[in-house]
């Protein structure tokens, strides 16, 4: 046992120190296939399969033209001693791509020799042990097919910044990056177990990822247009990553053709031309791959994602859908064969339903997660196809969403006078932010004054509002409030119902009105009630007030007769006379009624100049007004 271990580990130490450039047993091989029967290793260490062979790239040059090679021929040029390869070997090396073959058949021609071969898996080469590897981004080598594009890559990852690069030209359609900034920190590791029959376990995955994009998106349609999705590279980083893995008898260089691609997808279907700016932004932390344990693939999946997509407004009057990606992937090569992959798509869509004032729309955003590898790949052929998608929709926004009445609600003020306060709404999205350009209307009920404008366009903040004047009927006046959306519907809250009392806010001047400076006598004209409908004259003894400089109420006469519209009979107007009340004036101002106790209900002066004075009396009834001219 002894002589057999003494001459591998002294194999082994030669040829560790080759690293890349392998090595190749000096003894002649078997001319036909012999079973694998793997060496003795220390436990958790690698141990290598006896029919597995290093190529050396210093004593034999490989033919790396790519129709050779796709065709399974590899041609080898040596430096001395043409190379001697048995069918059924497995060739490993670290040239061009690297490359991992099983042999099927050689031909030799002076010093070239050319091995047919099929595809090799790792789990071909090592038979027990653990291969761990972390995949390095640190000198990713960028290529753009956007120019203006700039990408730079370090230790953590690659990162993207561009400006005003025009993706889309063609024809009716103008789609450009007004700005876009991206960072990706894959922290990607492949870590595989092996024993006698093949892959135990695996595992490739990013876990502790960070993706951090922001993007305004400009996109300008000049009529009705139906555009299918289409990729658009911005930027491609490559790596090729050598490495000499530790093994028994001898270390295996194991080559990962890294290719880490950042695309953008738009897609859109619309019925007329629009112009608007969209900003897509997210953050994302991400564990995203899969593993592989007892004969199956479980995916690898955990997203904690920000999201959002904001458009701006839309200047042209159309309706129709939008979506927008951007979607960065990562592909991993094993010497040059089909590896795993990964990929966030952070997709954005948006569906318009008018792009008129009073529009209408919903926009999502949120990040699928994607993994996947390829069945039969440098793994070994018994692991199957992986492929998965999961979605991970993080934002919803819907807008308008809802109508808010912010200010301006409850005032008390007399006719024909604006309220102190504007009445001031709110329209807001599904998130409880602004929405701008809806239109609000402001509607008083009939009688109940007018505003100021009667219809406003929301700001950026989302503000609209009116100034509101009162009308004539007293009592309590009303105000309806409303948005819609684009199709026609009231958005959530609306119509909005605000009032305002008419009452006793006497300036000064009008207490002057009412007193003459000192005592002012009035006497009752025409009447009118809800039985009556239009205004009568009042006839008989008059009905007379008297106010002094301290706005009281001095005097009235028990009793008076009007004349009712004819045919009705003449009815007598009862006024009960009660104990003098104040008219509220100058100190306090805006008192909700005026004082006058009527037997028709509690008085409120609705109109009042140097030659009239109209007090309006509310009940159950329904309403009394009553018209006085001074002595």
């Amino acid at each position: 046992m002894l002589r057999r271990f003494l001459p591998r580990v002294a194999y082994a130490l030669i040829c560790s120190m080759l690293l890349l450039s392998g090595c190749q047993k000096t003894e002649e091989p078997p001319q036909s296939p012999t079973p694998p029967t793997p060496p003795t290793s220390p436990t958790g260490g690698l141990t290598v399969f006896d029919n597995v062979r290093v190529i050396d790239s210093t004593l034999f040059r490989l033919d790396t033209a790519s129709t050779q090679l796709a065709a399974g021929n590899y041609r080898f040029t040596a430096s001395g001693a043409p190379l001697n390869m048995p069918v059924g070997a497995v060739i490993v090396g670290a040239q061009g791509y690297g490359f991992l073959r099983k042999v099927t058949g050689s031909s030799t021609a002076g010093n070239v020799t050319t091995l047919t071969t099929e595809p090799a898996s790792l789990a071909q080469v090592f038979s027990s042990g653990t291969l761990d590897l972390p995949i390095d981004f640190g000198v990713l080598q960028g290529r753009s097919t956007i120019k203006q594009g700039r990408g730079t890559a370090d230790a953590a990852g690659i990162h993207y910044s561009a400006s005003n690069i025009p993706v889309i030209q063609r024809s009716g359609l103008s789609v450009t990056i007004r700005s876009v900034k991206a960072d990706l920190e894959p922290h990607m590791r492949f870590k595989a177990e092996f024993g006698l029959l093949g892959l135990t376990s695996a595992e490739v995955a990013t876990r502790g990822g960070i993706f951090d994009a922001n993007m305004v998106l400009n996109t300008n349609v000049g009529g009705a247009l139906a555009f299918p999705n289409e990729p658009i590279r911005l930027k491609r980083f490559t790596h090729v990553i050598r490495t000499a893995v530790p093994s028994v008898p001898f270390p295996v260089p194991v080559v990962m053709f890294v290719v880490v691609t950042l695309n953008l997808e738009t897609s859109m279907a619309l019925n007329a031309g629009l112009n608007y700016d969209g900003t897509l932004a997210s953050h994302a932390n991400f564990d995203l791959g899969m593993a592989y344990a007892n004969g199956k693939w479980q995916g690898i999946n955990n997203v904690v994602t920000e999201n959002s997509y904001l458009p701006g407004p839309v200047t042209v009057n159309a309706t129709g859908d939008a979506s927008v990606a951007l979607v960065p992937r990562l592909d991993v090569r094993f010497y040059n064969m089909v590896g795993p992959y990964i990929a966030l798509d952070l997709k954005a869509g948006f569906k318009v339903t008018s792009g008129a004032p009073n529009w209408d729309y919903e926009s999502t955003a949120g990040i699928d997660a994607k993994a996947g590898l390829a069945a039969g790949s440098f793994l070994g052929p018994q692991v199957d196809n992986f492929n998965a998608t999961w979605p991970w929709v993080r934002f919803v926004q819907k807008a308008p969403e809802r109508l808010e009445l912010t200010s301006g609600n409850n005032q008390t003020g007399p006719s024909a006078t604006a309220l102190p306060q504007p009445v001031r709404t709110r329209v807001l999205n599904s998130r409880g932010g602004p929405v701008q350009f809806v239109r609000v209307s402001f509607t008083p009920a009939p009688n109940h004054g007018s505003v100021s404008p009667a219809s406003v366009t929301t700001d950026a903040n989302g503000y609209a509002q009116t100034s509101w004047t009162l009308g004539t009927a007293g009592g309590v006046q009303s105000l309806s409030v409303t948005a819609k959306k684009g199709d026609g519907q009231d958005i959530s809250n609306a119509p909005l119902a605000v009032t305002a009392t008419m009452g006793g806010c006497l300036t000064p001047a009008q207490s002057a009105l009412l007193t003459g400076g000192g005592t002012k006598v009035w006497h009752l004209v025409t009447f009118q009630s809800t039985s009556t409908g239009a205004p009568v004259q009042a006839i008989g003894p008059p009905i007379r007030y008297s106010f002094n400089s301290n706005n009281t109420l001095m005097q009235d006469l028990w009793q008076t007769m009007i004349k009712d519209v004819p045919p009705a009979p003449i009815e007598y107007l009862n006024i009960q006379r009660a104990t003098p009340l104040t008219v509220y004036g100058p100190d306090p101002f805006c008192r909700p009624n005026i004082g006058f106790s009527i037997g028709y209900g509690s008085g409120q002066i609705v109109a009042l100049t140097a030659t009239q004075l109209v007090v309006r009396a509310e009940n159950s009834a329904g309403y009394s007004i009553f018209t006085f001219r001074p002595e």
